[in-house]
């Protein structure tokens, strides 16, 4: 019994530390990718055309995680919309079933899918890295204007990722449904 014990302190202990390692890495990563927006934006590092250069990795920094934290704000959007039509999805699943002779699927449930759709809740950290985004593509934009073209690629290309993120915002709040009383 004391075995079984100690081993469910060590792997509490070892997802405590997955969770802060994880969070060490990913507040490094947001952390570097301000630092080269910052460093490359305002041209700190003198771009000598070679792609083997420190300033390229910097760039190349800015546009893979730049595209890594569009990619999970796109999620985080797009998710409080099926979130929302989860109970339509399961119902339609129902009458489609309903419609071609057989029982309502069993497999999927609309309790189920809502009650996913319900325990499935962005943290605090995600909104939080979604703010930083966008505070980044602020940031592209302001450098981007106040150098013009002469700007590295890829902070010129950040700042155009603000018409994505608004597109996208728009989008989502367009498809929203209106809220019952």
């Amino acid at each position: 019994m004391e075995t079984l014990k100690q081993l469910f302190t060590t792997l509490a202990g070892l997802i405590e530390l997955q969770r802060f390692l994880t969070l060490l890495i990913g507040g490094s990563g947001i952390g570097w990718y301000f630092l080269c927006l910052v460093a490359v934006g305002n041209n700190w590092i003198p771009d000598e055309g070679d792609t083997k250069s420190f300033r390229s990795f910097m760039s190349l920094s800015i546009t893979t995680i730049g595209a890594a934290l569009a990619t999970f704000v796109g999620l985080i959007l797009g998710f409080q919309v099926v979130s929302r039509g989860a109970g339509a999805g399961a119902a339609a699943a129902q009458a489609a079933q309903a419609a071609q002779g057989g029982q309502a699927a069993q497999a999927v449930s609309t309790d189920h899918l809502q009650k996913l759709a319900a325990d499935t809740k962005v943290s605090w950290v995600q909104w939080m890295v979604a703010f930083l985004y966008l505070l980044s593509l602020l940031v592209a934009l302001q450098m981007w204007w106040k150098a013009g073209d002469s700007i590295d690629q890829a902070v010129t290309n950040l700042g155009k990722s603000f018409l994505g993120l608004v597109g996208g915002a728009l989008s989502v709040l367009l498809n929203l449904p209106a809220r019952q009383p």
